[in-house]
């Protein structure tokens, strides 16, 4: 990733990726209200919730840069699963 960072700063570009907002995507599963009760009785299992979001958009979004083919998705997924 870095190489590919230093390749496109060197051009003058640059790399953005956003990823969808893990409240929204949580409260779609599992409900608003259930999500807020949670929030307040236990934080850190919603801090987990929203990290491992954030992490695997993030992990999906760097393939996508890096242009893996989908010979190498499973390679991929085996990669994200050390993280989890």
């Amino acid at each position: 990733m870095k190489e590919l960072y230093d390749e496109r700063k060197s051009k003058g570009k640059f790399i953005v990726y956003t990823v969808s907002d893990p409240y929204e995507k949580t409260q779609g599963v599992i409900g608003q209200v259930p999500l807020l009760t949670t929030m307040v009785e236990d934080p850190d299992l919603i801090r987990d919730i929203f990290e491992t979001h954030v992490t695997l958009m993030m992990w999906i979004g760097m393939a996508k840069i890096k242009g893996f083919r989908r010979q190498e998705k499973n390679q991929f997924w085996q990669t994200c699963s050390y993280f989890f």
